[in-house]
């Protein structure tokens, strides 16, 4: 999904001045006077796409493909994106995690109107900020046709050494997405384990039939679906691109949960994860047997390759589904993998927020203003989800001065899992489950679990009208899960 290998981009970007003007296309670079920019062209259009292993499905998409391009960008260079919509609605595309000036930020009716069917719209801005994103539509319920993709934001100084580098981008998938099968667990009666109620197919596929021929509805909120299994980068379990390595290279590995609502635990049999980078932002390093990624959420870890063989890399939902991608050694020709680690043995070794520290130690100091807020919902109703019992547009603004400093303090009474995600701004988690943090992490999506809890520390440093503040559960947004954050 590279627009270019990672050798190429950065030997492209060390032959070019402080005042080239930089474009790329799949054909290549062109050079002229101006200030560095690089520029993407994203069409949003239908398309039959076929994950392997199943019926084919008929998605929206970024240029035909799912996920969409992978956009990559040098810090301190401009981004340039030219949105062109094919799709039988509006679309928008948010940068998710991006701190973006506010006309950039992509929620329809709030930073811009929505770009209509046959209409064009140019994104541009700076990107000031290294680290793994992505961005998708945020339109409706759109994000479950497809159309999502990973950028990457290259340092101007590469701190981490290793020899290949994938990006995984994982997603709950549905077959016709205009008519899911309903989830009798939707408002989480049965707690993490029985989200899904047994309705995926662990290791496979639950196929509907496809058909486009009703237009999605997007009021009045939906109630969650059950998904037919999980994707990555595109593909199913049976047809998952391998990676391929020698004995003694390192890996790294950048995990994007780019699903609707499934949380997933991430294992890599016979090898440890040595975690990196949190949502794009550096921590100190620390080494797990598993990583949680909810919605939204992203972790950069490093795998040392020290143990040949065929091992599966499992991405694992609430219910047992699972998608796999295969790490092969050089020389194993072995099609049966490596067992792989049980979940129950992953659950107990996830890497914890409280056990994260930032890589630079910092004070925290003391906040201007501080927000209570309550996450609930579900029950009675599957289709409404509360901020402080209230849902958006009614729900209480967050409000700000240029410079502030604004504390959130969390609690989730419901009995599902909420990636609360801060648009423009990114949040420091102080501490989590009443457990401070020795440093403050910089995150843009915090996930809180059933009776979990937390403080986030906002500072006001990215003037904007209406930030949104909202859980990254697709469903819970737009059944009334979100706030805004205001400046005055």
């Amino acid at each position: 999904m590279n627009p270019l290998s990672r050798r190429d981009f950065l030997g492209a970007a060390a032959g070019l001045g402080a005042g080239a003007f930089w474009i790329t296309r799949p054909g290549g670079f062109r050079v002229g006077p101006g200030s560095p920019v690089r520029e993407y062209r994203l069409t949003a259009r239908p398309a039959d796409w076929d994950i392997g292993g199943g019926p084919t499905a008929p998605a929206w998409t970024y240029n035909g493909t799912v996920p969409g391009p992978e956009l990559r960008v040098r810090e301190g260079e401009t981004l340039r994106v030219i949105l062109h919509n094919e799709l039988p609605e509006p679309t928008t595309i948010h940068w998710h995690g991006v701190p973006v000036p506010f006309p950039m930020d992509g929620v329809p009716d709030l930073t811009q109107p929505a770009v209509p069917p046959g209409g064009t719209f140019t994104y541009q801005f700076v990107a000031r900020a290294p680290g793994t994103y992505w961005y998708h539509t945020h339109v409706g319920y759109q994000l479950d046709r497809g159309l999502y993709g990973a950028i990457i934001v290259e340092p101007s100084h590469e701190m981490l050494k290793y020899d290949q580098e994938h990006t995984l981008v994982f997603d709950d998938w549905l077959f016709d997405p205009d008519h899911p099968r309903p989830n009798p667990n939707a408002s989480g009666m049965m707690g993490m384990e029985g989200i899904m109620g047994g309705g995926m197919m662990g290791g496979g596929m639950s196929p509907g039939k496809p058909d486009s021929s009703t237009k999605p509805q997007h009021k009045p909120p939906r109630v969650e679906p059950l998904y037919d299994g999980l994707i990555v980068n595109g593909r199913g379990d049976r047809s998952a691109t391998e990676l391929r390595v020698r004995r003694g290279d390192r890996l790294r590995l950048r995990l994007i949960n780019a699903g609707s609502s499934l949380p997933l635990l991430i294992q890599v049999a016979g090898h440890e994860m040595q975690v990196t980078h949190a949502d794009g932002q550096p921590i100190d390093p620390g080494k797990t047997r598993a990583v949680t990624l909810g919605m939204g959420e992203r972790w950069d870890v490093l795998i040392e390759a020290q143990n040949p063989g065929l091992w599966p890399l499992t991405a694992t939902a609430p219910g047992g589904a699972r998608v796999t991608t295969l790490i092969r050694y050089d020389g194993v020709r072995s099609t049966r993998p490596e067992p792989g680690p049980r979940e129950a043995d992953g659950r107990e070794e996830t890497l914890r927020y409280d056990e994260l520290a930032g890589a630079t130690p910092s004070s925290v100091p003391v906040p201007d203003r501080v927000y209570d807020l309550q996450l609930s919902g579900g029950m009675p109703d599957p289709a409404r989800w509360t901020i402080n019992h209230r849902v958006h547009p009614d729900t209480e603004p967050i409000l700000v001065r240029t410079g502030q400093r604004v504390r959130l303090r969390l609690s989730n009474m419901s009995m599902m899992p909420h990636p609360m995600h801060l648009h423009g701004h990114f949040l420091q988690l102080v501490s989590f489950n009443g457990r401070r943090l020795s440093t403050p992490v910089r995150k843009d999506t915090v996930m809180f679990g059933h009776m979990e809890g937390g403080i986030l520390d906002v500072v006001a440093d990215n003037p904007g009208a209406r930030w949104l503040f909202h859980c990254h559960n697709l469903y819970h947004h737009m059944a009334g899960m979100a706030t805004e954050l205001r400046y005055g």
